[in-house]
């Protein structure tokens, strides 16, 4: 059973950290552009012009997916989970650790949140409550569909495998 639960905590920072990128970068943007078409000037530098529409064809190539996917996540997330009492203190409890470890280190806690995009302390709590969220559906999914026998046959097969091991024993002249 132990190794399900390494797996569960790997699977889940994983998708934690993937999730807050996604959230950061959605967070991060401030500013919308009000375009009438895609023929808008967005940048022109050294004489090279780009477009709203270069500037949107090339956000989608680098980050569309990527936003898309955490819509979706987040969509599913607060469709399966309400906000509760315990997510709300859990994300203050974290949110107090990191004000006290950026105390500790003499650094501004609440320059950190901004300069990471977030706009207040109650943004980036929402961002944390968000998480647990997606904690819990990931975890529920692996409950549901998972089981011993597959994760010991993954670890079987990929994890340990077969090991070959070759050593060279070297005796010192004293």
């Amino acid at each position: 059973m132990e190794k399900k639960q390494m797996i569960y905590l790997s699977l889940g920072a994983v998708l934690l950290v993937a999730f807050s990128y996604g959230l950061f970068a959605a967070i991060n943007s401030k500013q919308t552009a009000k375009l009438v078409d895609g023929k808008a000037l967005v940048v022109k530098i050294d004489g090279k012009k780009i477009t709203a529409e270069d500037l949107y064809t090339e956000l989608k190539r680098q980050t569309g997916t990527t936003i898309m996917v955490n819509m979706i996540d987040a969509f599913i997330a607060n469709k399966e989970y309400v906000t509760d009492a315990a997510m709300i203190q859990s994300a203050q409890d974290q949110i107090n650790t990191y004000r006290a470890q950026y105390k500790q280190s003499g650094e501004d806690f609440d320059a950190a949140l901004t300069s990471s995009g977030y706009a207040n302390e109650a943004a980036f709590k929402e961002v944390l409550i968000l998480d647990a969220k997606k904690t819990k559906v990931v975890r529920k999914y692996l409950t549901d569909h998972l089981t011993d026998a597959e994760i010991n046959k993954y670890y079987g097969d990929q994890i340990y495998g077969a090991i070959t091991a070759k050593h060279i024993l070297i005796t010192p002249k004293v």
